[in-house]
């Protein structure tokens, strides 16, 4: 797949594979003070496939567009965005046993987050498109795939102590 670019936060395509360096310039100094205590962060990790169109769509034809593709999922974008504050963050999910599952759990290690991720052998990782029309108008198709299979039982009990914080997506 494409190089990652990077996106600025609280845009789709903030995730594990395309988080930027933060500039402490730009932000307030209470925003970049990080958490000493972990934040557990619980939800989804998607792969992003964003299309830039050109023009509107036009139903049963061609729509011209720039596509690429960034990783994704709120909960992800939130564990990446958290430690890149300098936060200790541990995300919490599922991906397939596929290739993007495989590169997603190398992102988000890439980025200083701690990952405990189940595998699921038979779904895929979850991927979402993304059309994003001239006015900047999103409109997404998801397919959650392996985000379906985390249940209860995959929670790290013991990371639960007083003290953390738990981010709960989805």
């Amino acid at each position: 797949p494409p190089t990652p670019e990077p996106s600025p936060p609280g845009e789709r395509g903030t995730g594990p594979a395309s988080r930027p360096e933060p500039d402490p310039s730009s932000r307030p100094a209470a925003a970049i003070v990080p958490v000493l205590a972990p934040i557990i962060v619980v939800g989804a990790l998607m792969g992003d496939v964003l299309s830039q169109l050109e023009w509107p769509l036009v139903a049963a034809s061609d729509s011209p567009g720039r596509i690429s593709m960034r990783g994704g999922g709120s909960a992800a974008n939130t564990a990446c965005w958290l430690a890149a504050t300098g936060s200790e963050a541990l995300f919490v999910g599922c991906v397939g046993d596929d290739l993007p599952g495989r590169e997603a759990a190398e992102a988000l290690a890439v980025t200083g987050v701690r990952a405990q991720l189940k595998v699921d052998p038979s779904r895929p990782t979850g991927t979402v498109i993304v059309l994003v029309d001239p006015a900047g108008e999103r409109t997404m198709v998801p397919d959650a795939g392996a985000n379906c299979a985390l249940t209860p039982r995959d929670l790290p009990r013991a990371e639960f102590q007083p003290g953390r914080h738990l981010h709960l997506s989805g």
